[in-house]
């Protein structure tokens, strides 16, 4: 038994060695861990971990998808585009708008002149090779001068009450003015103009009436010599009043202080006054 005494020591030593990953010793006491709850705290911190992988490729892989949607998308406008004779607006940028337009005129080329040219240009196929996934168009530029842009207004005109009679001023329809002058403005006659891709007109020469003496009626100072056609109606032949909305202004040509504004589809009112 003496002879065996230090084997044994030795092979509790290497045991003690061998489970001091799972237990410490204390005062020559082994106390072991509960092996199982260890193992169950490792498993759900790995669990864990994999779920915040997965959300984030999640999230990766739903960018990607978007991405890829919007390309497809991007794509199929532009042959539809293409096929319509426009410029399609993925195969063709802005800056090779701009750059072409600056080879092309003198001086500096504007941001509303580049997107004039870019949405009334035309483009022309000329070869398309699926095999070699080639494609070849060339693309008609309509340049103009920044000059000959102005913008166009609306003219909102619902009258006004003088003496229990209605006075509505004739006035024309729309106002153009330039970026450059905007206080002057002028009337155009769209009648010899072209409606172009449902936003522009196009008009040959100069387009605005030159009577002034009737056609800017109601839209700035007024000469001497100025006529200006008004229709008076009684306050017992009008039948409808006109409400129109312009930003947060109401405007109505009633002459009454206050009224209720109803709104027959969708069942609600709104109280409007005289300001």
């Amino acid at each position: 038994l003496d002879r065996e005494i230090p084997s044994l020591r030795k092979l509790a030593l290497h045991q003690q060695r061998a489970l001091k990953l799972l237990g410490t010793s204390e005062r020559h006491t082994m106390v072991v861990l509960n092996t199982h709850s260890e193992m169950l705290r490792k498993t759900v911190a790995a669990v864990n971990e994999l779920s915040s992988f997965i959300s984030v490729d999640y999230a990766h892989t739903q960018l990607l998808t978007t991405c890829l949607s919007d390309y497809s998308r991007d794509v199929s406008a532009s042959m539809d585009a293409l096929r319509m004779g426009r410029i399609p607006p993925y195969l063709v940028s802005l800056d090779m708008v701009r750059a072409a337009l600056s080879r092309s005129t003198k001086g500096s080329v504007i941001a509303l002149q580049t997107h004039l040219a870019f949405s009334l240009g035309s483009a022309i196929p000329l070869r398309v090779d699926p095999d070699a996934r080639e494609l070849a168009f060339i693309i008609n530029l309509l340049v103009v001068s920044p000059g000959d842009i102005y913008r166009l207004k609306d003219v909102v005109n619902v009258g006004s009450w003088v003496d229990g009679a209605h006075v509505k001023l004739r006035t024309p329809p729309v106002v153009a003015f330039h970026d450059d002058t905007p206080d002057l403005r002028l009337v155009p006659d769209l009648c010899m103009c072209s409606l172009t891709q449902g936003l522009h007109f196009l008009c040959p020469g100069i387009p605005f009436l030159r009577d002034k003496a009737t056609s800017l009626c109601g839209i700035g100072e007024m000469a001497k010599d100025s006529e200006c056609p008004v229709v008076v109606t009684p306050r017992s032949h009008v039948l409808q009043t006109t409400a129109v909305i312009v930003g947060q202004r109401w405007l109505v040509n009633t002459p009454a202080l206050e009224a209720d504004v109803c709104y027959d589809r969708h069942d609600m009112s709104t109280r409007v006054e005289h300001g």
